[in-house]
């Protein structure tokens, strides 16, 4: 492909943040927080790892007190009890009508420290397990659980963070920045962020398996053109395994959304970002493109793994982002992106739009030319 257009390309910004909502909460200082000086819910934070809170659940004794944090779901709460006598609080949480357990948290430790160090540094499994089985036959997406060897990305007071992540097209991230503010606008209780990221992103298409329009590179060029408003690395190349395997392989950039929400409210703005046509599908709407279906991780996960990669339904096509290239992760992303004011996010999106118009144009005449 002709060498000035790849240098056009390179100009593309990295990192656009794109939205952030921080819901209006009464501040509450952990720091400070006594639970022997809590008399009534208004006492309490207003959310709390799962959810809201319940005023109506609160309830005091000579001893203590007890409460209950409502999640989007109805069988999702943070149930806490907390005996003065006993100098401790009783813990148990509920995902969906999963158990999470029941915890033990002295006094002395502090509320703050023993979530976030000790309840949450290891994320429950089988809320892993069920939001992978449930939201995978829901969605066309892919949701990967917690690796055992990863530490949990968790705040106070909004708990575990997962990212739903996908391709998008430059044309259509204003369309996202737009639908994100809606959102926002409805003052849903959780917090959520976003950002557009350049990523690298590969998919190889088995021989004879991956539909047949998959062996035709220009075919495959021009989709990808479409789909990301941004020209692929190179033609489609063909390949072979150690083991007689054969694929065409697509090398692209991509700028791909990142969504980053707390566990709690994932199932919830997955449901509010659905659509017949968009990025999040129901499983029983038109099939979407596997290099276009959205990935689910645990927060943090795309700084520490160097990619990650899954399969379509009929194991026919792969798909792989790479998260570190030459060394540097994207963690510098956060960094940037929170950096970002409204009116600079603004104005690099119009860069990326202005270059991948210009790039369509050239490598659309291009083609017609030949």
């Amino acid at each position: 492909m002709d060498h000035s257009l790849q240098q056009l390309q390179s100009k593309l910004p990295r990192v656009i943040g794109i939205h952030r909502h921080v819901p209006n909460r009464l501040h509450l200082s952990w720091d400070t927080f006594s639970p022997s000086a809590v008399r009534a819910a208004k006492d309490l934070p207003p959310y709390l790892i799962l959810g809201a809170l319940d005023r109506e659940s609160f309830k005091a004794t000579t001893d203590g007190w007890s409460a209950t944090w409502q999640g989007t779901e109805q069988e999702t709460h943070f149930k806490l009890k907390y005996s003065k006598a006993e100098s401790r609080y009783d813990i148990h949480q509920t995902w969906d009508g999963v158990d999470g357990g029941f915890s033990i948290c002295p006094e002395k430790i502090g509320l703050k420290k023993f979530i976030l160090q000790g309840l949450y540094m290891q994320f429950p499994n089988q809320w892993d397990s069920q939001a992978k089985k449930s939201l995978e036959a829901m969605y066309q997406l892919t949701y990967f659980e917690q690796p055992e060897n990863m530490a949990s990305f968790c705040g106070m007071p909004d708990g575990a963070f997962r990212t739903i992540a996908f391709p998008v097209a430059v044309r259509n991230i204003e369309v996202v920045r737009e639908w994100l503010s809606e959102i926002s606008d409805a003052e849903v209780a959780y917090p959520f962020s976003a950002e557009a990221r350049l990523l690298l992103q590969v998919t190889n298409y088995l021989e004879g398996v991956a539909p047949q329009w998959t062996s035709n590179p220009m075919v495959v060029f021009e989709k990808s053109l479409n789909d990301t408003g941004l020209m692929p690395i190179r033609l489609p190349v063909h390949e072979t395994a150690a083991d007689g395997t054969s694929a065409w392989t697509l090398h692209r950039e991509v700028y791909v959304m990142f969504i980053t929400v707390p566990f709690a409210g994932l199932t919830d703005l997955l449901d509010k970002l659905c659509s017949a046509n968009g990025p999040i599908r129901r499983r029983y709407s038109d099939d979407l493109s596997v290099e276009l279906q959205p990935v689910i991780f645990p927060g943090g996960f795309d700084v520490q793994a160097q990619s990650v990669n899954y399969w379509d339904s009929h194991h026919s096509t792969r798909t792989t982002f790479v998260f570190s290239r030459d060394g540097k992760s994207i963690q510098i992303g956060y960094v940037m992106a929170s950096l970002q004011s409204p009116d600079e996010s603004l104005k690099l999106l119009n860069i990326a739009k202005q270059i991948s118009s210009d790039l369509v144009a050239a490598v659309s005449q291009v083609m017609r030319n030949a």
